[in-house]
């Protein structure tokens, strides 16, 4: 099966590369990039191998690398991919805000996060692969940027720069007991659900009411 993207090309015109935009980019074949994000979500980021993605996506290495020069920019595409998903997610949220109980507010926000986990487990995976200097994919920022709205929006008296400190640590928080959620068996993750929730409210009530 040949793999026709136009996604992340980085080939060479007129001796200069032409830059990654993530706007850019459509895959002909839609499930193609959630099989590469199937690879990452079973192995980790660490082993996985171009091959293997080649393999998954039913393709050859060479046709890969066409469009694809390490796995570094597979995940950065798919992590873009995953960025704009969870924006569109969190900006509801962020739109209700104002008029929603705090409490109530951060369970409809994890459940809404631990949702997206469920169904793009890779998303933990990627969380903390090299960093791209494009901000549009680093899957922590736009939360952190829809937090910041959030507490904003709750008190609009509330610094910036608080608002930015307490998103940053919200952020750490749910990062480390998503993972937990991930490793756990799912017998034990309604109780761990329910302790994550816990801290997310004893950390953020204070500060928003």
């Amino acid at each position: 099966m040949s793999i026709s993207l136009h996604l992340l090309t980085l080939h060479e015109h007129g001796g200069h590369q032409q830059k990654w935009r993530p706007g850019a980019f459509r895959y002909e074949w839609p499930g193609c990039w959630k099989r590469h994000a199937a690879i990452f979500a079973e192995v980790g980021y660490d082993a996985t191998t171009m091959r293997d993605i080649a393999t998954r996506a039913g393709a050859s290495i060479g046709s890969l690398h066409q469009f694809f020069p390490n796995k570094e920019v597979v995940a950065r595409a798919i992590k873009a991919q995953y960025c704009q998903e969870l924006k569109e997610l969190w900006a509801n949220l962020v739109a209700v805000s104002a008029k929603t109980l705090t409490i109530r507010l951060i369970d409809q926000s994890l459940n809404v996060t631990i949702k997206a986990i469920e169904q793009h487990p890779a998303i933990i995976r990627l969380l903390d692969t090299p960093r791209s200097a494009n901000p549009a994919a680093d899957i922590k920022q736009p939360l952190r940027e829809q937090l910041v709205e959030l507490f904003l929006t709750r008190k609009p008296r509330m610094s910036r720069n608080k608002a930015h400190r307490y998103a940053e640590i919200t952020v750490q928080m749910i990062r480390t007991i998503l993972w937990l959620y991930l490793e756990n068996e799912r017998s034990e993750r309604e109780a761990l659900v329910s302790e994550m929730k816990s801290a997310v409210v004893n950390y953020l009530v204070p500060r928003l009411t």
